[in-house]
């Protein structure tokens, strides 16, 4: 689990992201770093962050921040990436630990897809 780690979050819907924020504050985590449709999820605005782990929607990396992912693959930090499409495949082929999260999801689900991520790694 995260607790005591650094989430970075980027997602465009403000109440799934609200959502999502509580999750990981009921997890432990410690610091959350939240970015959406054209905010902070510009990469240059996070370069140079630390992050022990990542919540990334779909979306935004086909639209508002696309080069995101690059930059999380290099860095090493596990990725939780979040989709409507069931048949999503991760798109630039991110070699990192990673898994898929289809939504809507429960937060059993996303418990459960962190867990996996922060049993590699964190």
């Amino acid at each position: 689990m995260p607790s005591g780690k650094s989430v970075l979050v980027v997602e465009d819907s403000a109440v799934i992201a609200l959502d999502i924020e509580a999750m990981l504050v009921g997890f432990g985590a410690t610091r959350i770093v939240t970015a959406g449709e054209g905010d902070a999820a510009s990469t240059r605005q996070v370069t140079g962050e630390k992050f022990d782990l990542a919540i990334v929607d779909m979306r935004s990396v086909d639209g508002t921040a696309p080069n995101l992912v690059d930059e999380l693959n290099d860095a090493g930090i596990p990725v939780v990436f979040l989709t409507t499409d069931a048949a999503c495949v991760v798109r630039g082929g991110f070699a990192g630990l990673h898994t898929v999260v289809l939504k809507p999801f429960s937060s059993g689900e996303f418990y459960a897809a962190v867990a996996r991520v922060a049993a590699e790694t964190l």
